[in-house]
């Protein structure tokens, strides 16, 4: 069948009906039986008989379609607001007397109307009509409730001898939409308009001058107003889709888009795009007519969607450092198709039913039971909800204030806190879906992160547990440890357990034949790292979880800048990084954002290479002895035990091809004057009072050259204070970034907290050997220094 589908912009589908200005209105039989545009002027009196009279002379409230006639009037009952003065008294309409009543101090009065009445709704100059976005049809008649009516001007009379009579005007347009295709029962309709142009709101204001606007303010950052018109039927009086009329009171406006979504009782939908609409006007109708149905198909049941999440599991209110908040977002995206017709939130928490939370509906309420406005929480709530096809439920500032409860409630923040979110769309489809988060039974309550120990604190624990036992494990890792428990407060459910170091440390010997020690990261507890856990109860699984220790981040390691020290021709009072960079050799450490660029260059001057270097220290040249002095380490504060140096490099070897360049050598180092040179990159962590001292030069032959793996260079009290070293010599081409991960070997796996008394040093060269200014002409690029914990 041939739909047809009329709008203003075809005007031989419309027709303009208005009540006559002496009351008698306008019926049009022989009109198109689409109708045309609608213009009505309404009086609040019967007119009295006249020649020819309409069977229904009274102006409407209510709106009757038949036969292609228009035909208005008031129906028995209805009732209507009379001001006078500052008083606002209700009338109510007599079908056998055809008039309004009621009771008002006598006296000459100015009269204003408005229809429909409604208690309390009138201040001043100004009142507001319910214009909600839910609204009800009985059958296909009109529902007078959301038609704003009001007096065109003044009446200044006494009633005791003057008769009152008003002329209505409609504050807002009337959509009038018909279909007459299929056979399916219509359960409800959902008109959908732009964002740009709300259709309904809490309220219509309406004032004695004539004018009136929806309610658009914004009350606890929930806006008054909303872009869509939920409609269902009395009971036992909805129609069928073979014949439907449905009424939507609009504020005028041009809509740039109107969707008409309809809703079956069998459980489907179509929707229909009201498109290419003219500007709406007040006090007109618009009709709007389709003699097909739309394509119908099942309705999709409401679905939450968490992007990144798994909804099954138990989310845990923790982040990488240990602090109980969330370091992710938990917005969960509600989907209805069919518009959400109820969302409410059971809370199932024993900290949060304590404050007697204990259901949050978002759908009619602005606010929890302690207070506190749901938008304060970021959570939508009423008009951001009601009959939206799409919503979000962000409950990622609600969750963080459980674990701020400990003070008040104690154990009760520990465990499982659940959100069961109902959601029921307008064709009565539910769905439930349960969201769990965690405040951990176990948390990580102390830690020495250079000691790698710390303390578990286990709570709400059953007073008549006999055995609590914790197994944990580096996240990744496959091998448990296993801790046993001991009671602090058994009656309240408060258990602890100690982290040791006993199994981080494995015995090595180095290739120089001294004795090592390397930490295994998986033991123990480091930073950077996140622990999983098992919590047994008397044998029995009770929860699973993760914890990490507090302030977790580990120490950095100074980046470059363009202006740093080691970039320019004196390091001596250098408070980090330095070079040997001199008026010799001053491009031995340069700026190449991000990297220090280490170049290794004959100088022809002196006739010598100069190997390009890096440092944490300082550099003193003495012009006339032609030598430089590295003085190694800087004072570096350590919170956490590291267990490699990583970097990123780029190398290139023997750039020039012009072989190795021989100057000094002694009786230890019998393979440096020849081969594939090296470049080297060394670290240590120190205990000195003072830095190492490495003199090199033109003149004569380099003194204090040390080697931490051999120990080579140290005296007895430098040799104890080396706690940690790492090496690592790099001898091929790198044209692109290159990870390095450079172990950390310890001497002294005992060594007391650092406190900041120790020192620093990392060291590179472009030539293992450039100490004693041996080597090839080698670039080395070197950027992003970090701790590996």
């Amino acid at each position: 069948m041939k739909d047809t589908f009329r709008t203003l912009s075809v005007i031989a589908a419309m027709t303009t009906v208005a009540a006559c200005s002496n009351g008698i209105e306008e019926q049009n039989p022989n009109g198109p039986a689409t109708g045309d545009k609608i213009h009505i002027e309404f009086t609040a009196k019967n007119p009295g008989t006249g020649i020819n009279p309409t069977p229904a002379a009274e102006t409407r409230t209510s709106i009757h379609i038949g036969d292609g006639s228009f035909v208005s009037r008031w129906d028995d009952g209805n009732e209507m607001t009379l001001l006078y003065g500052s008083t606002a008294a209700k009338a109510t309409y007599n079908s056998a007397t055809k008039k309004f009543a009621t009771d008002i101090t006598p006296g000459t009065q100015v009269f204003h109307a408005f229809s429909p009445h409604v208690e309390n709704s009138y201040d001043g100059s100004v009142f507001t009509i319910p214009f909600g976005n839910l609204r009800t049809q009985n059958g296909n008649n009109f529902n007078h409730r959301y038609d704003p009516l009001i007096t065109t001007e003044p009446r200044t009379a006494d009633p005791a001898s003057d008769e009152l009579v008003f002329t209505l005007k409609r504050l807002t347009s009337i959509l009038k939409f018909e279909i007459s295709g299929g056979s399916d029962p219509v359960k409800a309709l959902l008109l959908t308009a732009d964002e740009n142009h709300p259709v309904s709101s809490s309220g219509f204001i309406g004032v004695t001058d004539g004018t009136g606007s929806i309610d658009a303010t914004v009350l606890n950052g929930i806006p008054a107003s909303s872009n869509v018109i939920a409609m269902t039927f009395d009971e036992g009086t909805a129609p069928t889709m073979a014949d439907l009329h449905a009424y939507f009171n609009l504020p005028e406006a041009q809509y740039e888009t109107l969707k008409l979504d309809i809703i079956t009782g069998n459980g489907q939908i179509g929707s229909i795009d009201l498109s290419g609409l003219p500007a709406f006007k007040a006090g007109e109708l618009y009709r709007l007519k389709k003699t097909s149905s739309p394509a119908f198909v099942q309705i999709e049941k409401p679905y939450l969607d968490w992007p990144g999440q798994d909804m099954d599991i138990p989310h845990e209110i923790i982040d990488e450092d240990g602090d109980m908040v969330l370091d992710y977002p938990a917005a969960i995206t509600i989907n209805a198709p069919a518009g959400i017709a109820q969302l409410y939130v059971d809370v199932v928490s024993p900290a949060l039913n304590a404050l007697e939370i204990g259901r949050l509906d978002l759908f009619n309420e602005t606010q929890l039971p302690i207070g506190i406005n749901y938008s304060d929480l970021g959570l939508n709530c009423t008009t951001q909800i009601q009959y939206q096809k799409s919503t979000v439920f962000d409950i990622t500032r609600l969750v963080p204030m459980i674990p701020l409860l400990k003070d008040g409630l104690g154990s009760l923040v520990y465990g499982d806190h659940t959100f069961n979110v109902t959601v029921v769309d307008l064709a009565g489809n539910t769905e439930t879906r349960p969201l769990t988060f965690r405040c951990n039974r176990v948390e990580c309550s102390a830690s020495d992160l250079w000691a790698n120990t710390g303390t578990l604190s286990i709570y709400a624990v059953d007073p008549q547990a006999r055995s609590v036992v914790v197994k944990y494990r580096a996240e990744g890792a496959s091998a448990w440890h296993e801790l046993t428990a001991s009671a602090v407060d058994a009656a309240n459910g408060t258990w602890k357990a100690d982290i040791t170091a006993d199994n981080v440390w494995s015995q090595e010997t180095n290739p120089s034949g001294l004795t090592i020690y390397i930490p295994d990261s998986d033991a123990g507890i480091f930073a950077q790292k996140s622990y999983e856990y098992e919590l047994l109860v008397d044998g029995s699984l009770l929860e699973t979880g993760k914890f990490a220790p507090e302030n977790n981040g580990g120490d950095e390691i100074d980046k470059f800048t363009s202006g740093s020290t080691c970039f320019t021709t004196n390091s001596s009072n250098a408070t980090f990084w330095g070079s040997g960079n001199n008026t010799f050799a001053s491009s031995l450490c340069t700026f190449s954002d991000p990297y220090a660029y280490l170049q290794g260059r004959k100088n022809a001057l002196i006739g010598i290479l100069a190997p390009g270097n890096l440092f944490t220290g300082t550099f003193k040249f003495e012009l006339l002895k032609q030598t430089g002095t590295v003085g190694f380490g800087q004072k570096y504060t350590y919170s956490a035990r590291p267990t490699a140096l990583t970097l990123t490099y780029k190398a290139a070897f023997d750039v020039t091809g012009k072989g190795f360049y021989k100057k000094w050598e002694d009786s230890y180092h019998t393979s440096i004057t020849s081969g594939q040179d090296q470049a080297s990159v060394v670290v240590c962590i120190i205990d000195w009072e003072a830095r190492h001292e490495v003199a090199s030069g033109n003149k004569a032959a380099p003194t204090g050259v040390w080697n931490p793996e051999s120990l080579y260079g140290l005296n007895e009290t430098e040799r104890a204070g080396l706690i940690a070293y790492g090496v690592a010599y790099p001898d091929a081409d790198a044209n692109a970034d290159t990870p390095l991960t450079i172990p950390l070997r310890y001497y002294d796996k005992d060594a007391a907290a650092p406190n900041g008394s120790y020192t620093i040093i990392i060291s590179c060269a472009t030539s293992r050997y450039g100490d004693y200014l041996n080597g090839t002409e080698n670039d080395f690029y070197a950027r992003d220094f970090a701790w590996v914990y």
